[in-house]
């Protein structure tokens, strides 16, 4: 392909994952679900005081995500996000990794269901697998 070719499939994928990351309720309509297992995991008592133990809230998921919607968008587009892949979305900043499974339900429709939730910190890290998707969140 030539440079102009090149050039001409970037600035359309640029603006197609503009679209979605600015409209994402539209374009894609991405539901949030949190499954029994990441209730539980609000707090882990059993961690001792090395660990955070401040219980997690649904406004603090939702808005983690929202930080990453960019992020989530663009990986759905170029396909590094696919349905039944969980991938991570943490922040030491805000002290929160969420594993998410995606689900492509159809059309432009996904849900992101919430598996668990995890205080991340420099001292307990979330453990992610060698090739899982991490998004980290400033």
């Amino acid at each position: 392909m030539n440079l102009r070719g090149l050039i001409k499939e970037h600035l359309i994928l640029e603006k197609r994952i503009g679209q979605i990351s600015t409209d994402m309720s539209v374009t894609f309509n991405l539901e949030i679900d949190r499954v029994p297992h990441s209730e539980d995991r609000s707090t882990r008592e059993y961690l001792g005081k090395t660990y955070n133990q401040r219980p997690i809230e649904n406004n603090e998921i939702k808005e983690l995500l929202s930080k990453a919607r960019r992020d989530i968008a663009e990986y759905i587009v170029t396909r590094k996000i696919t349905p039944n892949k969980a991938f991570v979305v943490r922040s030491v900043k805000y002290e929160l990794s969420v594993p998410i499974n995606p689900r492509f339900m159809g059309g432009t429709h996904w849900k992101l269901y919430v598996m668990s939730a995890w205080r991340e910190s420099s001292d307990n890290q979330f453990r992610v697998g060698p090739e899982q998707l991490v998004i980290d969140v400033e």
